[in-house]
């Protein structure tokens, strides 16, 4: 696809002016205005890495392996409570302790594809090109409020997500055994 004058005007402009903009997006993070430097990065990203292949391509991958990454917690720690609260039962009956061993399996391979997905969304990481986009991506991972979001509160609410319910489910941590414990309900 072929880039109209104002296009490259402002490519060659983000561009340009690039190393002023890191300046002040890491001043803005330090200062604790980091959804601040976010926009900027934003718009400097739609400016300067709108037509680059690798990174259309990228961004969406990231996006998908986090969102896989997410399910997956979230299953674990639903499963986690459901095993507890069923061996906290005195009397198991045989059912009870055959949907714990297929909890217990399931968790287990649970653990396997996270496994995978945080080496797969590692090797993606590796792969990005450098860019705001990929700034950006780093400075969400360092603040874990960053998925309360406005934008992504209302796509939460708007799947019938706990945004859209009084539980308030989404701003508490989905369990204690996982880094990346918070985030919307992927259901």
């Amino acid at each position: 696809m072929e880039l109209t004058l104002t296009q490259k005007l402002k490519r060659w402009i983000a561009l340009k002016i690039e190393p002023s903009l890191i300046r002040v997006k890491m001043y803005l993070e330090q200062t604790g205005r980091w959804n601040k430097a976010q926009r900027l990065r934003c718009c400097q990203g739609r400016w300067q890495v709108a037509h680059d292949k690798k990174t259309k391509e990228a961004v969406p991958s990231m996006l998908e392996n986090d969102m896989r990454q997410q399910e997956i917690i979230q299953r674990e720690a639903f499963l986690l409570e459901e095993c507890q609260r069923v061996d906290r039962r005195v009397l198991l009956t045989k059912d009870d302790q055959k949907q714990l061993e297929e909890w217990q399996k399931e968790r287990y391979t649970l653990n396997q594809e996270l496994w995978r997905a945080e080496r797969e969304g590692y090797m993606l990481w590796q792969r990005m090109p450098k860019s705001p986009y990929q700034r950006g991506m780093a400075t969400k991972r360092k603040h874990p409020e960053w998925y309360m979001m406005k934008s992504l509160r209302l796509d939460c609410a708007g799947r019938g997500g706990c945004c859209g319910r009084d539980c308030r489910c989404c701003e508490r941590p989905r369990g204690t055994i996982r880094l990346k414990a918070f985030g919307h309900c992927t259901a």
